[in-house]
């Protein structure tokens, strides 16, 4: 049977990861949001035309998500993941 200082590392491994997928989750959000936009609003079609306020949204959740992933990626190679 496992001791209790084994137990805690692996409740503790557990919710770090809980808490990495659940930002994963939110970025995926994001990119799903990002993904619509630029794949419907890039080719023409019969749509409502895009606000300024729209487009400077997606910018942001644009740079947030890049900005994300240069995190997650320097990241890994400094641990050598």
């Amino acid at each position: 049977m496992p001791s209790h200082e084994q137990l805690a590392k692996v409740a503790r491994e557990w919710i770090l990861k809980a808490e990495e997928d659940l930002q994963s989750a939110a970025h995926l959000l994001n990119v799903r949001t990002l993904s619509i936009y630029g794949t419907v609003t890039r080719y023409p079609g019969d749509y409502e035309p895009i606000t300024v306020k729209d487009a400077r949204k997606a910018v942001s959740m644009a740079r947030r998500v890049r900005l994300e992933l240069r995190s997650l990626l320097f990241t890994d190679a400094r641990t050598d993941k």
